[in-house]
């Protein structure tokens, strides 16, 4: 992991005459380094949230399963009654 932005040296090496933006300016650096730590975070909470998910049991309904009815249903059971 890189170092943490450190604000005084940023502000004083602003004070000697560095950039604020540009490839090699202050801005830079910070960008970069809150572009990765959002990017760790991001990438933790999925992995978190997909640990957890696989730690879950596998969840049935409650409700007693229901007869399907249909014109449909009866041609295509009849259908594979003949074989």
């Amino acid at each position: 992991m890189p170092q943490p932005f450190d604000f005084d040296k940023s502000l004083k090496t602003l004070q000697d005459g560095q950039a604020l933006t540009g490839k090699d300016g202050i801005l830079t650096l910070l960008i970069k380094q809150l572009t990765e730590a959002a990017l760790v975070a991001e990438l933790d909470s999925h992995l978190a949230h997909d640990t957890a998910k696989m730690a879950l049991p596998e969840k049935r309904s409650q409700h007693p399963r229901v007869p399907l009815n249909s014109p449909r249903l009866a041609i295509v059971t009849a259908l594979l009654s003949l074989n």
